[in-house]
Order: structure tokens, then sequence, then C-alpha cells
């Protein structure tokens, strides 16, 4: 008996399972620019997932980037 691991990400086929939101649309409303964004919405999360990273790590990963190395305390208005 095989029990899912919760914190494991949902695949929808090979892909990660964000890929649902602009599937669902270019379902709703096919046009070449629905196709064109699921195409590369998919070709994204695919190298994400390559690569072991998600949307919510990218987005982490991109927030530490941001900020730097050094984190202020106060913000440089705040001298007091």
């Amino acid at each position: 008996m095989s029990i899912r691991d919760a914190s494991r990400s949902i695949k929808f086929v090979f892909l990660d399972g964000s890929i649902a939101i602009p599937l669902v649309l270019t379902l709703l409303s096919p046009s070449k620019f629905t196709f064109g964004c699921l195409f590369v919405v998919s070709i994204i999360l695919f190298l994400l997932g390559r690569r072991g990273m998600n949307l919510q790590m990218l987005s982490r990963k991109v927030r530490s980037v941001i900020i730097g190395k050094t984190r202020n305390i106060r913000p440089p208005w705040r001298e007091n």
C-alpha cells in the first residue's frame, strides 16, 4: 500500500500543476495568443521542473536577489 506524500506538488502529465490555469483559458478561448501563452508558460514550468524548482521557489529566489546580501532592520529614512 502506497501513501502519497502530501508535500509533493501536483503533476499534470509531466508539467507542474500550475499549468492548469493557462490550459483552461486556452480551452475556453482558443486563439493564437492563448496558444502562444500556453506554450511559453509550459516551457518555463518544464525548465523550472528540470532544475528542481517550482514557482514558489522561483519567487523566493528572485526576492532574495532583489534584497541582496545585507538586510537593514530600519529603513534609511528612519535614522533614530
